[in-house]
């Protein structure tokens, strides 16, 4: 398992009467179907997936968990009120427990974060709290305090390597988008489809050694590699993809040119952004 320590850590919290949970899980290692899964036992008592109750809860369909998803760059107090205060209050439909799953939680509003304090502090019983994010800010000290934490660990580069080798990727190509994810399946995963990967990688690894500090030798280069002035744009569109993906994906995505240039780079931008198969938001190029 990609994260023994924690996943041993949930089963064993799994009796807890505990009624908050905050998940600190770094980016791409699964911290969605972790809560999930969480939530799962609360509301069953075990583990077993093969149930009709676990397959509505890892679809995000069951009637009883509740997933808060932020609208914008933050979680606003209207939205804490509306998707945790109100959620909290109802009774639950198919049992006698609630699960609310809050995602981003340390983007929370100051507002809101005094809105789910106090949900903390006056529990009901029936409501279970999972908090998920990939830190806890020094904000948020107070409302970690009334949580049981639980961390999960980076992933290696090898072991994201092995998931791409078991997926059926080459060895050589799998270990190198592993590199370049830094520890994030899900970002490697996208990664190591781009089929000219290896020959940029290896043209990143060797023009450091090629460049002598002489303005002719660049020339040389710019010369002998012609479409390395689209490599920088690429990086930019995975960069744009990463954040794209981190805020919720929204349907359209604005990129704006500005300068003296003749449309280059954005145009590359968009050109690779429409190769990556996980992105399916609207462009719109503005210049």
């Amino acid at each position: 398992d990609l994260q023994d320590a924690a996943v041993s850590t949930l089963r064993a919290l799994g009796p807890s009467p505990a009624h908050a949970y905050m998940f600190i899980v770094p980016s791409g290692c699964g911290k969605d179907a972790a809560a999930r899964a969480f939530a799962i036992m609360k509301l069953q008592g075990d583990d077993d997936v093969t149930t009709r109750l676990a397959d509505l809860v890892m679809r995000q369909m069951h009637v009883d968990v509740h997933e808060l998803e932020r609208e914008g760059a933050s979680i606003s107090v209207e939205q804490a009120r509306e998707e945790i205060v109100k959620i909290a209050d109802r009774t639950a439909i198919e049992g006698s427990t609630r699960v609310i799953i809050v995602h981003d939680f340390e983007l929370m509003s100051t507002e809101a974060r005094s809105v789910i304090l106090k949900t903390l502090e006056e529990p009901d019983g029936q409501t279970i709290l999972i908090l998920l994010g990939e830190d806890v800010p020094a904000a948020f000290t107070t409302i970690a305090s009334r949580t049981v934490r639980v961390n999960f660990s980076p992933i290696s580069d090898d072991v994201v390597a092995e998931r791409l080798i078991a997926d059926g990727h080459p060895s050589d190509v799998a270990r190198r988008a592993a590199h370049i994810a830094a520890g994030d399946l899900e970002r490697a995963s996208i990664i190591v489809d781009d089929p000219e990967l290896a020959s940029r990688l290896q043209l990143f690894e060797a023009l450091p050694h090629r460049l002598n500090g002489q303005h002719s030798t660049v020339l040389k280069l710019v010369a002998e590699i012609p479409h390395i002035s689209s490599i920088f744009s690429e990086m930019l569109a995975f960069w744009t993809f990463s954040y794209w993906d981190k805020i919720k994906k929204p349907k359209d995505l604005n990129i704006l040119e500005l300068g003296p240039g003749d449309g280059t780079m954005a145009k590359d931008i968009i050109t690779t952004l429409k190769k990556i198969k996980h992105f399916n938001g609207k462009i719109n190029y503005f210049f």
